[in-house]
């Protein structure tokens, strides 16, 4: 059996290559997950993009929140 010695840490070679093998899957898992991502983020895009362009080039306008109750609220402007 062979053991390496790290800094005073005796390691089982065997051990040390499971454990690159276990963080290569892991690597590999998380690069899929990744690409995955990315092409979801491309098709929300694309279905923005179709929509911005079905609303006649209208940016969308961002949700105001809600006043909290009993929130003092702004005065009109006197311009409008």
């Amino acid at each position: 059996m062979s053991v390496i010695d790290i800094g005073g840490i005796k390691i089982n070679y065997l051990s040390l290559q499971g454990l690159g093998r276990a963080v290569e899957a892991e690597l590999a898992n998380t690069d899929r997950r990744l690409a995955e991502t990315l092409k979801e983020l491309k098709r929300l895009r694309r279905a923005r993009r179709a929509l911005q362009q079905m609303l006649g080039g209208q940016k969308a306008r961002p949700v105001q929140p809600a006043p909290a109750a009993g929130a003092a609220r702004e005065p009109a402007c006197a311009s409008r």
